[in-house]
């Protein structure tokens, strides 16, 4: 049977080992939080119809989407394609590449 003294050693090293472990995560957390990024946030103005246009497609999915997501995916879209030769035909795009 261990003594009361070795119980309280034990007992004080676990709760070192758990201390640790709490600080670990609570810098680890602060350390997340200053370097996540909040998102940029901007508005635009739409016309009537193209308001319910959008509104339409995103009532139409199971679960109904936001307007939110469905302007930020349109907008993926075309920065993921930015680089496309086609893209830039189509928009005069301003990132492309200039000929020298």
């Amino acid at each position: 049977m261990q003594s009361s003294a070795s119980l309280n050693s034990h007992f004080h090293d676990a709760q070192e080992k758990i201390d640790k472990v709490v600080r670990f995560g609570d810098t680890w957390c602060d350390m997340v939080t200053r370097t996540r990024k909040k998102p940029k946030r901007f508005s635009i103005s739409l016309s009537e119809r193209d308001y319910k246009r959008l509104q339409r497609i995103a009532d139409a999915h199971r679960p109904p989407l936001t307007l939110q997501y469905i302007v930020n995916w349109a907008l993926q879209g075309i920065l993921d394609r930015a680089e496309d030769p086609q893209l830039m035909l189509e928009l005069g795009n301003p990132l492309a590449k200039k000929p020298r």
